[in-house]
């Protein structure tokens, strides 16, 4: 199992097409960005840097034309509870 960005797994799908991938989306990158702020983890650079990284991210995995093999399986985080339980199932 890698946890790699989305440039990461177009790069590692080309030397192993036949993985399956998972993209955990944020709800919204409104929810991302005040997930991020209650951590209280990020500096105001840090988070507009990650805030940046994930809407580019989230715009090419929801481009169909260019991941229609990127992303296998898609989950939308809502809740941990039940992120973590459709995640479990994927590893299975």
């Amino acid at each position: 199992m890698l946890d790699i960005d989305i440039n990461g797994t177009e790069k590692f799908l080309k030397i192993f097409p036949e993985a399956n991938t998972l993209f955990i989306f944020p709800p919204s990158i409104q929810d991302l960005k005040q997930r991020l702020e209650d951590r209280k983890t990020e500096t105001e650079a840090t988070l507009r840097i990650r805030l940046r990284n994930a809407t580019s991210e989230v715009e090419k995995a929801l481009k169909t034309d260019e991941t229609k093999n990127l992303i296998g399986f898609k989950i939308i985080n809502r809740d941990i509870s039940t992120c973590t339980e459709l995640f479990v199932k994927f590893t299975e």
